[in-house]
């Protein structure tokens, strides 16, 4: 189970994200509303590549926010390039 609260993460002084997710299980969908680029930086907050300035993320009862990015449980995934159109219409 993922989890978040009172989460705040700032590029260099500039906040980027702010918010909350209660809880997601294994194969649930996260829908969130979030800023322009905001999608991305909860993914690189999540895998250990962006720090948080500010709350806590928890996988498996297990706080992650503290790792660095090759100990993150997300460690060894892959992401993709977001573009304009990255899914055709």
């Amino acid at each position: 189970m993922l989890e978040a609260a009172d989460l705040q993460v700032k590029y260099k002084d500039t906040p980027a994200l702010s918010g909350s997710l209660s809880s997601a299980g294994e194969g649930d969908r996260i829908h969130c509303r979030v800023q322009r680029g905001g999608e991305s930086t909860l993914l690189k907050a999540i895998s250990g590549i962006m720090k948080v300035s500010a709350g806590w993320i928890r996988f498996g009862g297990e706080r992650i926010d503290r790792l660095a990015s090759e100990e993150s449980w997300l460690g060894g995934s892959s992401g993709f390039p977001k573009e304009e159109r990255s899914f055709p219409r």
